[in-house]
């Protein structure tokens, strides 16, 4: 945790929003610690006795709580200097979305791959309601390295090698985009709820 200025340099450093004396890293600290607006009116409306005096947290805050926009100021400034970091993840995320849609729109051997994937659902489900499909639904992609036939090998893996088979000289290449664009679907949609 970054060591605190004293009261006074921070009140003056908030005030003026003076990140020279105060760190990105410090204004964090000070958002996350920062105590309950119940808890800070208890704290000033308190009286010590005679021969009492604060600890040192509770002096600390006591002296600082004399800003009364303090949190507030604290919370505007950190989203400031967070405010381009997720809009660049935002930015980076709707991009690779893009790009995603763009493959599935306009790659032929995107098409061609899931017309494989198609004629081997077909062909596995022959002889029922489910063989003679004009399409499937998006979601069975997620499932198709699931499926296995007697020796083991996955429907991916069958539909890769004969993709290879025809497209050699492009195969490694969408592969690789595929798999780059893929990532898109782990990131974290709580953080992107958090800087929008």
């Amino acid at each position: 945790m970054p060591k605190l200025p004293k009261p006074e340099i921070l009140l003056k450093a908030i005030r003026e929003y003076d990140n020279r004396a105060l760190s990105n890293g410090q204004v964090d600290t000070l958002v996350a610690v920062w105590p309950k607006e119940s808890s800070i009116k208890e704290l000033a409306a308190e009286k010590l006795g005679k021969n009492e005096q604060w600890d040192r947290a509770e002096a600390y805050f006591v002296r600082i709580a004399s800003l009364g926009t303090l949190q507030s100021r604290l919370s505007v400034w950190q989203f400031k200097t967070q405010f381009s970091e997720g809009l660049m993840r935002a930015q980076k995320f709707r991009d690779d979305i893009n790009e995603m849609y763009n493959i599935i729109l306009t790659n032929q051997y995107f098409m061609q791959m899931l017309s494989v994937i198609l004629a081997v659902g077909n062909i596995l489900n022959g002889g029922t309601n489910k063989g003679q499909a004009d399409g499937f639904d998006l979601n069975v992609l997620g499932k198709v390295h699931t499926f296995r036939d007697n020796g083991g090998t996955s429907i991916l893996e069958y539909v890769c090698r004969k993709m290879f088979a025809t497209h050699q000289e492009k195969f490694n290449d969408n592969i690789e985009n595929c798999r780059r664009l893929m990532a898109v679907k782990g990131t974290d949609i709580d953080t992107l709820k958090q800087i929008s």
